[in-house]
């Protein structure tokens, strides 16, 4: 199971039902560490409980608290996290 997109039909929904684009931040963000961790429980509190991600289209964004995992994440954990983001999701680190 992946994460679907962001749409500005479903940012348009969300608004409706009294969220705002800090919820669908939210929800992106909770559903990707949920998919990491059920996909690789042993390295979740480690490399992915402290990663923030928010979607911008088929833009999967990857925010990291440091520099050094920010790099140890996209040149280890790039693949895991561009297949939990689903088919067509572009990932990027920053």
């Amino acid at each position: 199971q992946s994460i679907s997109p962001a749409t500005s039909a479903s940012a348009d929904s969300a608004t409706k039902l009294g969220c705002d684009p800090r919820g669908t931040f939210m929800l992106v963000d909770a559903q990707m560490k949920s998919e990491l961790k059920a996909r690789q429980p042993e390295l979740f509190d480690a490399w992915f409980a402290n990663l923030s991600f928010s979607r911008e289209g088929d833009r999967l964004r990857v925010k990291a608290p440091t520099t050094f995992i920010r790099s140890y994440i996209s040149s280890h954990y790039e693949p895991l996290i561009r297949e939990a983001a689903g088919p067509g999701a572009q990932v990027v680190f920053g």
